[in-house]
């Protein structure tokens, strides 16, 4: 049997859906190309027309990619039907191996507190519901500055923990050097 005749039916849909994707931005972006090369003045030489176009078309393709992809979200949300996700939500997961483990890392920086556990809270118990929960752990990782913030995160993190029943899997650290913000706290881990 050849390869395609085995595709799962979420495939073909994922497959078609590129296809246009990709070539709708190629089309832009070669029409939007085309027209700045063709009116662009003839006493210009060949080089200064390629210093042009060149640079023009990869930040134009840079554009395109945005504006396609907008385009294809408000597409499917709106006109996607049942095929709205191209994944088959309904088909098992694959079983995770035993030592796979992924760090879910959550960096905050004096946040509604409230807003933010609630979140990591859906996630745990989305990823209890798949019977993988073994496989993730979660990291709280607070650049909070102000001591009443930070206090709050630490007794919201102990309640969380009393909440879904697991102490070992969601872990807490603060910072008591913060650089380069969020993304410096996510380097320090």
């Amino acid at each position: 049997m050849s390869q395609h005749s085995e595709q799962i039916p979420w495939q073909a849909t994922a497959l078609r859906r590129r296809v246009v994707f990709f070539a709708a931005i190629a089309l832009l972006t070669g029409l939007a190309t085309f027209w700045l090369g063709a009116n662009l003045p003839s006493e210009l030489g060949f080089l200064w027309k390629v210093l042009v176009v060149v640079p023009f078309a990869v930040l134009f393709l840079w554009l395109a990619l945005g504006f396609m992809t907008a385009v294809a979200g408000i597409w499917v949300l709106n006109f996607g039907g049942q095929n709205r996700i191209a994944s088959a939500p309904t088909s098992p997961l694959p079983q995770l191996q035993t030592r796979d483990t992924t760090a879910i890392l959550l960096p905050i920086y004096n946040e509604d507190i409230a807003y933010v556990y609630a979140g990591l809270q859906s996630i745990y118990q989305s990823l209890e519901k798949t019977g993988q929960l073994q496989h993730f752990e979660f990291y709280i990782l607070s650049d909070s500055d102000d001591a009443s913030n930070w206090l709050r995160e630490e007794a919201a993190w102990s309640a969380l923990c009393r909440t879904v029943g697991s102490v070992d899997r969601i872990h807490y650290r603060r910072r008591k050097h913060r650089t380069k913000k969020k993304s410096g706290n996510v380097m320090d881990f």
